[in-house]
């Protein structure tokens, strides 16, 4: 699909699907690590929590450690989500992670003797089913979210059955094209962000996303928001000079880009997000860096 000279490419992506059950994606597993995990094996489990979070728990071997075992828990509701990644000692029955002030999650795998099979980026899998015993508490900054649990349904299985290898949408650029990408991002390490956003023309709906992450000793965390817009979300000028972004909750506020200002000042105003577990997190001020240039998005 070629508009003006306008180039198209799709990006491969990796991707952690499974049905209802895995809630985790994994963007880059070591080839040397991946090639040796054939008898590795991982575990996973999902419940309630509270104020309509549903809370995720995939348990295997550290991609990056190898020998060592890692937990990941994921908080999601909508388009809202919070993945908080810690060390655990594990066994092909067992999780043992402490999650510091945010909780515990110490369980036993009990099997049922019965398979169970889910569709992994449209391939069946075989996993063994069964439940999770012990001890699950969580509790999210703020008290965002909250579960607690001392028996969950729950799956085991090699760790290679956990991931597939998907692929993006594809994009189309350069002279011609009648709609824009926003990207936003604050520079270097740390408790910075990134937003995208995106518009195919002046009338069409507007996909967006926004991430942070930031850790506290041991424990990670990736805090995402993501959905779409109205059209008027995102304005901006056939000549891509400026542009003006006001996204629904639980975003506040609006944002102004303008290619004239000096760099420091050319995105302002004020943008914010509530991610969970981290409230009123500002998207603009002089550290941030914005771009805006034509693309097209399609499925």
């Amino acid at each position: 699909m070629n508009r003006g000279r306008g180039a198209v490419r799709r990006v491969a992506i990796c991707l952690a699907v499974l049905a209802g059950w895995l809630t985790v994606a994994v963007a880059l597993v070591p080839a040397a690590v991946a090639d040796e995990s054939v008898d590795l094996v991982a575990g996973t489990f999902e419940m309630k929590a509270s104020h309509g979070y549903t809370l995720g728990v995939t348990a295997g071997p550290d991609p990056f450690h190898p020998g060592k075992g890692r937990v990941t828990i994921a908080l999601r509701r909508g388009g809202s989500s919070a993945e908080y990644s810690a060390p655990a000692n594990l066994t092909p029955t067992s999780i043992d992670a402490d999650l510091g002030s945010l909780g515990r999650i110490s369980v036993n795998f009990v099997p049922s003797g019965v398979a169970a099979r889910h569709s992994v980026c449209g391939k069946p899998r075989t996993f063994e089913s069964g439940a999770y015993e012990g001890e699950i508490a969580f509790h999210g900054e703020g008290g965002y979210a909250d579960a607690a649990a001392t028996k969950v349904d729950g799956l085991v299985g090699p760790w290679t059955n956990f991931f597939c290898i998907g692929s993006g949408p594809a994009e189309t650029s350069g002279p011609g094209i009648f709609g824009a990408r926003l990207r936003v991002r604050t520079p270097g390490q740390g408790n910075g962000f990134f937003l995208q956003v995106d518009k195919n023309h002046r009338g069409a709906r507007v996909p967006f996303y926004v991430v942070t992450g930031d850790q506290r000793g041991a424990i990670s965390a990736v805090r995402t928001v993501e959905g779409m817009a109205a059209p008027g979300a995102f304005t901006f000028d056939s000549r891509l000079q400026t542009a003006s972004l006001a996204l629904p909750a639980p975003f506040s506020g609006r944002a102004e880009f303008n290619r004239d200002a000096a760099r420091s000042g050319q995105w302002s105003g004020s943008l914010s997000i509530d991610f969970p577990g981290l409230a009123d997190m500002p998207l603009t001020g002089p550290s941030t860096r914005a771009e805006l240039v034509h693309r097209e998005v399609f499925p």
